[in-house]
Formats: C-alpha cells, structure tokens, sequence
C-alpha cells in the first residue's frame, strides 16, 4: 500500500508539472499573440477552435475513459492488451471518419463556416493525428514522465514558433498551423512508442456490442461536458460576432488554464478511485478522498481570492489594456472554478469508476441543457457577460447533482473546516492587495509583490489554525530539505 502512495504522489506531481508548464507556456506566449493579432483575429481562431471541439468530440466518442478503465485489467498481458487496443484504435478510426464527415457536410451546408474553412481544415488535422496517438495507452501504464517531458518540449517548440513566425493581425492561420502542428507530430510520436506496451493494428474481429454501449454512454456524457464548456463560446460567436469571442477569450484562458492544474491533481486518482471502490476497500477510499479534496480546496480558495483582487492585473498581464472589458466575465468565471472541481472529482473520480455512468450522463445532460438555453436567452443581452454566468450557472447544477449521488459511495472528512480555515486564511490577501496598491505604481512589481506577500501570510496564518493538507505539504518539504542537507 506504501508503494501505491508513493507512486500516487509522484504520478500527481508530474502530472502537476506538465499541468504548470501548460499554464506557464501560455502565460509566455498568449500575451504576445492576444496583441499581435488583436481582439477580432483571435476571435475569428477561437471561434474555429470551438467549431473542432465538437468535431473531436464526435471522433473521441468517449473512448478514452472507456479505454482507460477497461485497459487497466490487460496491462500486464501484452497479447490481450494488444488485441483490447487494436479493437479500441480500430472503433476510434471509425469515428475519427465520420466526424471529419460531418465537417465537411458543415462547411458545404452553413453559410457563416465557408469564410473560416482553411482556419477549419487545419485545426482539424489534431483530430486525426489524436486518434493516432493513443494516449490512454500511456494512461493506462502511467506514463507520466514521458508524457511530461514530451509536452514540455513541443510546447517550447511552440512558444519559438509563435515568437518568430507571428507577426500581424493576419498571420492567424500561421498560428492555427502552429497549435495544430504540435499535436500532429506529438501523436505521431506517441503511435511509435506506445509500441512498446502492446501492437496496435485496424481489426474488425470483435464484440461490437461489447465495447459499444458503455463507449455510448460516456460519449452523451462527454458530448454534454463539452457542450456546457464551448456551447458559449459557439453561441457567442454567432450572435455577438467576433469581438466579443475575442474578449470573452481572455477571461476564458485564466479559467482554463488554472482548472486544468486542478484537474490535473484530481486526474491521477481516478484508476485508484476504481481499484479501491471495486475492491470494496471503501475505508481507504474515503481517505484519499478527503486528503485529495482538502488539498485542493486549500490551494483553491487562495487562488479564486487572489485572481479576483488583481483582476485588472491578470487580463493586462496576459493579453493587454483593450481587453479591460473581460475582467467582469473573468471574475464570474474564477468563481466557478471550485464548482468546476467539485463536480470533476465527484463525477469522474466517484461515479465512474463506482460505474454510475447512466447518472452521471444525466447530470452531464441536465447541465449542458441548462447552458444552451441561458445562453440562448442571455447573450443577446449581456454578451460574454452572459456566457460567463451560464457556465458558473452549469458547474453548480453539476457539482451538486454529482456530490449528492457520490457521498453514497464516499465519505469525506474535515472539508467543511478546511473550507472556513482556507477562507480565514485567504480573507488577508484583500488588504495586501489594496494596501500594496497604493505604495506601488509599477504593474508588474505590484502584481508579483502581491503573490508572494500574501502566499507567505497565507501559509503562516494556515500553520496557525492547524490546517491538516498545508501542514502535511510543509511538513513534507521540510523534512525532504532536511534529508538533502544531511
């Protein structure tokens, strides 16, 4: 059991690395290319990338958390694993097919797409080469490391190509190629090393049947997801044109892009959650899931306050003064992070693997409704302020449906004192930021005078109220520094 923890711990912090270095890179890059193409240009890429979001949905087919559930069973047989993912890759290829059907269909049929199809054509080649790339097979083995330091590579490549290729409003297509091209040679390469686990090749010699009807059901579910999640930004781009995608675009990427960290740590657990709820080991599943929760809460509630206060600050720093108009959106969309969260882990890292996957696509459903309707009545009103709130709006029914059905199946502890402890404890960065805000003119100096200031009162002040997920965090540090200097 000590050495499924520890691999547990290190399979989080890589995929926390990877998870930080998706957060960095962007953080390099989108200023650069938000001011060289300017609010309409990425409006127009975005507005096309949420277009292929739908098409890589209908290739994913919910395949991938089908595969990694299911795949887990055959890892340590490289004959049935390699029959499994030849049967999976195969399934996958078909549906890789229609969707690219269904885009061509689109573009002949929907006048508004013929001036965004070579923006199409391209984005889209990341759906063929991600079926290619079969990365629930490094799933499944817990390929962290390599699947870290792989994207850490292409996303320098990516920063370099931006910075040296990106020039104008009018090199939008060059930076569509760019983000495309990384996931097309990446999955190329993950085809050849995934070789190494088991043989992947076209087969129709299956149980059709078999595979079909749970791959079904989590496709609905992930059909929802996905339409809760883009179902604004498509809608917007539709009634309120290219600028509004444009600013709703910023205030989008910080909630991506710190949900993604989130995840990331959340992400991990999921095949323990399964072993451990499958084996009826309920006890210890109930430990992992209030030490996981709690850590993430205690990081969470910090962060939210944090990006609230110097909002004006994080949409400037990472685009620049003509996106000022995002920040109320921003700050709508930061709340529903932990709403965001809380419904991630108890959908996906509870009701899945505890096979509750009819009433998860429920609440997937229930959700994504709810977001189509509201944005359909509300941004003719209030734009991308409108967006904003039905996506908060979406993660609450989420959360809460998905909490009720999984506390069934889990029992957390200590939550609601980690909860009111991480809020005392986050409650001082308010002053900080006010009060540094008069004495410091320089944005810059401001900001990251900010962040380490109340990260250090806000540690100290969690020490004090016995604030289990820090001081265990702390403790950890300590005594690996400790180790090192002996």
């Amino acid at each position: 059991m000590e050495k499924e923890k520890k691999s547990l711990k290190l399979n989080m912090l890589l995929n926390a690395i990877k998870n930080l270095m998706a957060i960095i890179f962007p953080l390099l890059s989108f200023p650069y290319v938000s001011k060289t193409l300017g609010v309409e240009s990425l409006g127009k890429y975005n507005f096309a990338a949420s277009v292929i979001t739908y098409i890589t949905l209908i290739a994913g087919l919910g395949i991938e958390t089908y595969a990694i559930r299911e795949g887990a069973k055959y890892r340590d047989d490289r004959e049935k694993m390699s029959r499994f993912a030849s049967q999976i890759f195969s399934i996958n290829t078909i549906s890789t097919a229609f969707a690219f059907l269904v885009l061509f269909i689109l573009l002949i049929t929907v006048p508004k797409f013929q001036g965004y199809s070579v923006l199409l054509l391209v984005l889209a080649t990341q759906v063929i080469f991600t079926t290619i790339g079969v990365n629930w097979i490094f799933s499944i083995y817990e390929e962290f490391a390599y699947v870290t330091i792989r994207s850490i590579v292409f996303q320098i490549l990516a920063i370099i190509a931006m910075f040296v290729f990106i020039k104008t409003p009018d090199h939008v297509l060059i930076y569509a190629i760019i983000t495309a091209g990384v996931v097309v040679v990446s999955n190329a390469i993950n085809f050849f090393v995934a070789r190494k686990h088991c043989s992947i090749k076209i087969t129709f010699n299956m149980n059709w049947k078999e595979h079909f009807k749970p791959i079904l059901i989590l496709f609905i579910s992930t059909a929802s997801i996905t339409i809760y999640t883009s179902s604004d930004t498509t809608i917007l781009g539709f009634i309120s044109g290219e600028y509004a995608v444009g600013i709703y675009t910023v205030a989008h990427k910080v909630y991506f892009i710190i949900k993604n960290l989130l995840f990331s740590a959340i992400v991990v657990t999921i095949p323990r959650m399964a072993l451990l709820l499958g084996q009826k080991r309920n006890d210890e599943a109930n430990v992992l899931s209030s030490s996981v929760l709690s850590t993430t809460i205690s990081i969470i509630i910090p962060a939210i306050v944090g990006l609230i206060a110097l909002s004006r600050e994080v949409i400037t720093l990472i685009s620049d003064e003509t996106y000022i108009p995002a920040i109320p959106a921003h700050i709508i969309l930061t709340i529903a992070i932990i709403f965001s969260m809380g419904g991630y882990f108890w959908g996906h890292a509870v009701l899945i693997p505890a096979k509750e996957e009819y009433y998860y696509l429920k609440v997937t459903i229930i959700s994504a409704l709810t977001n189509i309707v509201l944005n359909l009545i509300l941004i003719p009103f209030f734009s991308e302020v409108a967006a904003a709130t039905t996506t908060l709006i979406a993660e609450i029914v989420a959360f809460l449906m998905c909490y009720f059905k999984g506390k069934k199946y889990v029992k957390t502890n200590g939550l609601l004192k980690a909860f009111i402890k991480s809020l005392i404890g986050a409650a001082i960065i308010v002053p900080i930021a006010i009060g540094l805000r008069m004495v410091i003119d320089n944005m810059i100096l401001y900001s990251v005078a900010t962040v380490i200031t109340s990260a250090l009162l806000y540690l100290i002040i969690e020490i004090l109220l016995k604030n289990e997920a820090v001081t265990s965090i702390t403790n950890a540090i300590i005594n690996k520094v400790r180790r090192r200097a002996e």
